[in-house]
């Protein structure tokens, strides 16, 4: 007895949800009598339509290429001659040609969440004209009531909504409306300027690791992008100092060592400890991504020495060498990114500590991997991977992520330091500048 009365439940469910199905699809279905009336009617409609459209969300795809948005926002029909529902047809198209007669292609990559859908295979225009004709998917949309869209997007994609309505068995474009997703801040955004990271083995709580070792070496890789080269004023990249102590731990006050790394106009600089600067590129482009890349220390074959290197391309395209004096080791970093400006992005960071001679195979996966990997490419696992293993031969490895995939981005961003035995987070002191990549 209790069967039957659950079957018959569900029967009597299955036949009130046709109904209602049958209820919202034939109330979007209009008879009129003839072909003038027809056009006449559904052009005071199409005269009476108004749309508005919330803010965008999304969030981007980076792993994959080209990059890929997902996003969505809210769409509310009004007009002052209809009540009824509308039929919409979402779909995301590059702006090729004039948006009145662009059509869609095979895949729409849009939905309306929470809508019934309608099937639509011919499109006409209010004068009697074929528009469309293929397969088309649409969504019931009731007027003045806000329907949220979905849809997948590449970069230069404009996503349209048409508006249909269906008369004596037929669908009739009333209008179109798009929405540009460029034209509402979509994109990628990147640090232009970061606070201050002050790592030292008190705030870390761990002894070592070692930030800088003259006798051992270090690796320090980044990614960034000039987004002017045509300015006389520097444009700050890097800045990165170590104190350095003849012996680890000891009571001397050290000297601090730092390196600095700008832009003016399309040509690149560093200097040490505020020294004459040395040239080591000539010709950046505006817009493109550069690794750059800072070597030293005695296991390198580079005593008192840095050496840098300017990568495009995977090719390196500059180089240069700086000079110091200061000897021993350092547990103490100050580094910032990115100047006052808005003229660089940056996309992530890396610095690797060297404790053996296993440490030149491991800092020189960390920097494949970060100089390899796309400039978005989010190196971490990689680089917990490299530390974890029980022969890493590095004392530490930092990495800095600067990009956000969705609005808004982070105020702030901590560091990671992964060193044997653990992790620990340097954070940011100060707040960062972002812009869109």
């Amino acid at each position: 007895m209790d069967n039957a009365i659950v079957i018959l439940a569900l029967i009597m469910i299955a036949i009130i949800l046709g109904s209602v199905n049958v209820i919202l699809f034939t109330s979007s279905t209009i008879s009129v009598d003839n072909t003038a009336q027809t056009e006449n009617y559904l052009i005071s409609i199409a005269d009476s339509l108004s749309y508005s459209v919330s803010p965008l969300t999304y969030r981007a795809i980076l792993d994959v290429s080209p990059v890929q948005y997902n996003l969505s926002f809210l769409l509310t029909i009004d007009s002052g001659k209809y009540s009824g529902t509308l039929i919409v047809v979402p779909f995301a198209a590059n702006a090729s040609r004039g948006p009145f007669y662009l059509v869609p292609e095979v895949k729409q990559n849009a939905t309306i969440l929470n809508s019934n859908q309608v099937v639509i295979t011919q499109v006409y225009l209010p004068t009697g004209s074929t528009l469309y004709s293929g397969s088309l998917t649409g969504y019931l949309v009731r007027v003045a009531q806000p329907v949220e869209i979905s849809a997948k997007i590449y970069p230069g994609e404009v996503i349209y909504l048409w508006i249909v309505m269906r008369i004596n068995g037929n669908y009739y474009r009333l209008g179109y409306t798009y929405v540009k997703p460029s034209d509402e801040g979509l994109g990628i955004f990147v640090v232009s300027k970061t606070g201050k990271y002050e790592g030292n083995n008190s705030i870390l709580d761990v002894n070592p690791p070692l930030y800088f070792s003259s006798n051992k070496g270090w690796n320090f890789g980044m990614w960034f992008k000039l987004y002017t080269n045509n300015t006389q004023r520097s444009i700050q990249i890097l800045n990165l100092s170590f104190l350095v102590k003849n012996r680890a731990g000891g009571n001397n006050a050290g000297n601090w060592l730092n390196i600095s790394v700008y832009a003016c106009g399309s040509r690149i600089f560093a200097t040490i400890n505020q020294g004459n600067p040395i040239e080591l590129y000539g010709n950046a482009y505006a817009n493109t991504w550069y690794f750059l890349n800072l070597t030293s220390g005695a296991l390198l074959g580079l005593t008192h020495r840095v050496e840098l290197s300017l990568y495009s391309n995977n090719r390196q395209i500059g180089s240069g060498s700086l000079s110091f004096s200061a000897s021993g080791n350092g547990c103490e970093l100050i580094t910032s990114f990115g100047g006052q400006n808005f003229g660089v992005g940056i996309s992530q960071a890396f610095l690797s500590s060297l404790k053996d001679n296993n440490g030149i195979t491991s800092e020189q996966v960390v920097n494949k991997d970060v100089a390899g990997n796309p400039y978005y490419y989010n190196n971490t696992e990689n680089i917990y991977s490299i530390m974890n293993e029980q022969q890493s031969g590095l004392y530490m490895t930092i990495y800095w992520y600067f990009v956000s995939a969705s609005y808004p981005p982070p105020s702030v961003v901590n560091a990671i330091v992964f060193y044997s035995g653990g992790s620990k987070v340097i954070p940011e002191s100060g707040t960062n500048t972002w812009t869109i990549s």
